[in-house]
């Protein structure tokens, strides 16, 4: 995602929308880098996408205190507000695992069985 690959992303997520009938149109990404200023550990940065014909500021500010949480979350509250503004009944959760996270989209009931599921290694649904 913060390398340049956010709409790749997004068309992922837009696919599990279709199969439910919910629209997640992906258009053009931008990014733009700024001047970089060592002395002040400042690198400026802005990212901005395109979904469902509107663009959405997705980061912007001092590239060097970016990471991939900030992008995980900004993700994850654009597809939450997708799933509001088209009035599904489902909802997403990150679910972190061994190697990376996972996005998670269902109805309250299915979430609450994989949450009461055993699992082999540490794994947590983080809702915010």
């Amino acid at each position: 995602m913060f390398g340049g690959s956010l709409k790749f992303y997004f068309e992922q997520a837009s696919k599990l929308f279709n199969v439910r009938n919910l629209k997640l149109d992906i258009g053009e990404e931008d990014m733009k880098w700024g001047e970089k200023d060592d002395s002040k550990n400042y690198h400026y940065f802005k990212h901005e996408i395109e979904i469902n014909g509107d663009k959405i500021l997705f980061a912007e500010g001092n590239l060097n205190q970016m990471g991939a949480l900030t992008y995980i979350r900004k993700f994850t509250e654009i597809l939450k507000e997708e799933l509001s503004q088209q009035n599904s009944k489902e909802r997403i959760v990150t679910i972190t695992f061994e190697d990376g996270v996972n996005f998670l989209i269902a109805e309250e009931n299915i979430i609450d069985i994989y949450k009461s599921l055993p699992v082999g290694i540490q794994n947590r649904i983080i809702e915010e």
